[in-house]
């Protein structure tokens, strides 16, 4: 029942939503993959009929989905639908809430996506040109990066301006890798399997075309794999590789902490990309030797890991 609203919501279908509703459907029911509830739907498929039908029956508006973490006024404010995003704003929306892991607020998905009117609208509406997102970037500094000069012009008038360069995030030494010294510790397991799968997908970079279908080119990988990492069963192996590469030489030790006696997590950041993710390697020592068991990615300055592939 509560999904054939949510449907009814998707297709703006008021007379729908009303006999859902008679009928006893969850008016906040959420969809199990994205998490959005109706309202959230509504904004995204831009039916500002079923927006007002959905807050006549008391929609919660404060409600955020799952993948991007964004309420509905957020997406309106994205997507540079102003009439619903006033909509959603009259019914006292809250206009500061931030995504949990980008940390933007309904005037930063503006700003980002140059919607002047939307912006012009937040803001008098008092939305806060000063929080920062995970990259320490304000609804200014998405503007800027987007050439938005509008929307800038409209922030800088709300006294809004380029925020603080973030903090240089603070490294340790790589140790040497010289050959029979690999898997001795655990930053020189890391190091040495970072630069062999450097120069495999460089190699593959180079020869695009022929290395993608020769299998010995593959098989090199999965010998990076077997000679650095632990030799447990995986469930995935590389199908393809980064351009540009998934590491680099130029990566930066962030942290190395002891787990246990024969476990360790070291902290790796991809450095110089616009969208920096950060790298985490649990190794195990075994008969001596260092191996890495298993790899997790986060983009920097968010705290979800995801697991990644060896």
């Amino acid at each position: 029942m509560s999904h054939l609203l949510f449907k009814a919501a998707s297709a703006g279908d008021v007379a729908a939503i009303e006999a859902q509703l008679a009928r006893g459907a969850d008016i906040d029911w959420r969809h199990k993959g994205t998490g959005r509830t109706a309202l959230i739907e509504a904004s995204i498929q831009r039916q500002p009929q079923a927006v007002a039908a959905l807050l006549r029956h008391g929609a919660s508006l404060n409600l955020q989905c799952k993948a991007l973490g964004s309420t509905a006024l957020a997406w309106a404010a994205s997507l540079g639908d102003a009439a619903i995003a006033a909509m959603l704003l009259s019914h006292k929306a809250d206009i500061e809430i931030a995504s949990p892991e980008l940390g933007r607020t309904a005037l930063m998905s503006a700003a980002q996506a140059g919607h002047a009117e939307l912006v012009a609208l937040l803001l008098e509406a008092g939305a806060d040109p000063a929080p920062l997102d995970f990259r320490q970037e304000n609804a200014w500094a998405l503007a800027r990066a987007k050439g938005h000069t509008q929307v800038m012009a409209l922030l800088e008038r709300s006294g809004s301006a380029s925020p603080p360069p973030p903090a240089a995030p603070q490294a340790q030494d790589w140790p040497d890798t010289s050959p029979g010294t690999e898997t001795q510790t655990p930053e020189r397991v890391v190091r040495a399997y970072i630069l062999a799968m450097e120069a495999w997908e460089r190699k593959g970079v180079a020869k695009h075309a022929a290395s993608a279908a020769a299998p010995e080119f593959w098989a090199e990988q999965l010998d990076i794999v077997a000679k650095y990492c632990t030799s447990k069963p995986r469930a995935y192996a590389h199908s393809s590789f980064g351009t540009p590469t998934h590491h680099s030489a130029q990566d930066l030790l962030l942290s190395v902490t002891q787990q246990s006696a024969s476990r360790m997590e070291l902290i790796v950041l991809r450095a110089n990309e616009s969208m920096a993710y950060e790298h985490r390697f649990s190794v195990h020592r075994k008969a001596g030797q260092w191996r890495i068991d298993s790899l997790a990615r986060r983009l920097h300055g968010t705290q979800k890991w995801e697991r990644d592939i060896l």
